[in-house]
């Protein structure tokens, strides 16, 4: 397996190695190395947004690459970004609802994300 690293975390600079499974036909898991370097010791924010068609919280797709990374860094806070009041419309507001009007919410909900004031991962 070819090992990944993304940097820039807030931990000690130790990476937390991460597996995932799958891709190259080997059945092995794909490392994945994700660094600190901000001194509080505690891993960077991670932020996901998804595609059309998709949800922030479907248990098929974004709701388990969530788990996979609260899972294997422990610590890290993950916020899965929710275009609407509910499952549903944030669904159909990835095919019907104007992306300026989707900026506008994601920009509110990441200003108003004390979690994500020191920075984030997306």
């Amino acid at each position: 397996p070819t090992p990944i690293a993304v940097s820039g975390g807030r931990g000690s600079g130790e990476p937390t190695p991460i597996a995932v499974s799958g891709g190259r036909g080997s059945g092995e898991p794909t490392p994945i190395a994700v660094s600190g370097g901000r001194g509080s010791g505690e891993p960077t924010p991670i932020v996901l947004w998804h595609g059309m068609g998709d949800s922030c919280c479907n248990p098929l797709s974004m709701g388990s690459v969530k788990k996979l990374l609260e899972k294997h860094i422990p610590g890290v806070y993950v916020k899965s970004l929710m275009i609407g009041a509910n499952v549903a419309d944030d669904t159909a507001n990835g095919f019907f609802m104007d992306v300026q009007e989707q900026l506008k919410l994601v920009c509110s909900q990441l200003t108003n994300d004390t979690a994500l004031q020191n920075g984030y991962h997306a």
